[in-house]
């Protein structure tokens, strides 16, 4: 199995939003599994959409990453509700640090369609913080429509993402046709043929420096309480400490 990262790069619900300029290219890392084949590899890529309701899906084709999706014409005064959906978008068509590619065309989704598991940071031994309601492929990108599971942590993590504590949504897949490939660098990578989805992930560990909140547009946001703000600093030191010491990340 591989797992890709990927950047948010914009948040809007009914009635305000959250805007973030998404990553391009996320550094690529890459560990073999010895009980079972898995390998971890970090993706650029973005959410175009978060709110309440049934989201516009037509909205999210043609964004490219980096582009923001404006907010014209909301009532700013109006009160936000947490938001319970996120659309995202992989961008996978092109050459990530490590030298690989991943072809768009070759994604295998029937799998994951019979169970559209949105999980907490990979973590298949806890029940998972929400489903996909659908998920396609257009314009030489994965797309997937993300709904939060009723339950208090899933709510705790659709808050951080509006609120833009979190930034980052990940995907864990299965090669299925492989061939070395030579990369830009010189070095060898490799390209992906054929893959097959397993799950998607929540995930809190930043995935680059160039992923920045360019805008936020939400009632009562501003004097977050200073308990809070170390409460989310301590569970993404928490996280990157663990797959640091899985040896999955390295400074």
């Amino acid at each position: 199995m591989y797992r890709r990262s990927v950047d948010i790069g914009n948040l809007e619900d009914e009635v305000g939003s959250v805007e973030v300029s998404a990553g391009r290219d996320i550094r690529g890392l890459s560990r073999p599994d010895r009980s079972g084949g898995v390998v971890v590899k970090w993706l650029g890529a973005g959410v175009v959409q978060a709110g309440n309701g049934q989201l516009a899906l037509g909205d999210s084709k043609g964004v490219a990453n980096g582009d923001v999706v404006g907010d014209a014409g909301r009532d700013a005064d109006a009160p936000r509700r947490p938001i319970s959906r996120l659309t995202i978008r992989a961008a996978v068509g092109s050459e990530d640090r490590k030298g690989d590619v991943i072809d768009p065309g070759g994604w295998e989704l029937d799998g994951y369609r019979r169970n559209p598991v949105f999980l907490w940071a990979h973590d298949r031994s806890q029940p998972p913080i929400g489903k996909s309601q659908r998920i396609w492929v257009d314009g030489g990108a994965l797309y997937a429509e993300l709904e939060f599971a009723p339950t208090d942590f899933a709510g705790e993590i659709a808050r951080l993402y509006q609120r833009g504590f979190m930034r980052g949504v990940s995907v864990g897949f299965l090669p299925l046709e492989t061939e070395i490939r030579k990369a830009s660098n010189g070095r060898r990578g490799y390209l992906y043929r054929r893959q097959e989805l397993l799950e998607i992930s929540a995930v809190p560990v930043p995935m680059h420096d160039e992923a920045l909140v360019e805008g936020v547009s939400e009632p009562g946001s501003e004097g977050l309480k200073e308990e809070g703000d170390d409460d989310v600093a301590e569970l993404r030191a928490g996280v990157r400490r663990l797959v640091m010491a899985a040896g999955l990340l390295v400074d």
